[in-house]
């Protein structure tokens, strides 16, 4: 049985396969992200430009504290978890920066560690519905 609650502060997804709990990015999470972020650069580099700057602890919790969700509301950063913990997906829902301001647009990128899980393709789809 799928079970999925949502509320502001968190979505909770359930399936037979995976359990996710979806959050805002918080201040507590510039440790872990930035873990991920180093055990997963080879997959980044490529597609994120933010993944050629100074990459650090400190710098990952300035992006949270300047994120557009803490200090603009026209969009969320995620963090993704599994019922263990484990970080396992970063997704962000914005206001197009190429498009009209009417449209949104949804990124992510996956821990290297959780890579080909289809949880990109799964959190894609919850926050769809969730963010639209």
């Amino acid at each position: 049985m799928t079970t999925t609650s949502i509320s502001l502060q968190k979505i909770l997804y359930n399936d037979e396969n995976v359990s996710l709990v979806i959050r805002p990015l918080q201040q507590e999470d510039a440790s872990v992200l930035n873990i991920a972020v180093q055990e997963s650069l080879d997959n980044l580099l490529p597609f994120m430009d933010w993944a050629h700057g100074e990459l650090s602890e400190e710098n990952q919790l300035a992006r949270i504290i300047n994120s557009s969700y803490l200090q603009h509301g026209a969009g969320c950063d995620f963090a993704v978890f599994n019922s263990s913990g484990d970080f396992l997906v970063a997704a962000s829902w914005h206001s197009s920066k190429i498009r009209n301001k009417k449209c949104f647009e949804i990124g992510y990128w996956t821990n290297a560690r959780h890579c080909n899980k289809g949880l990109a393709t799964l959190v894609t789809k919850i926050l769809g519905i969730y963010c639209f």
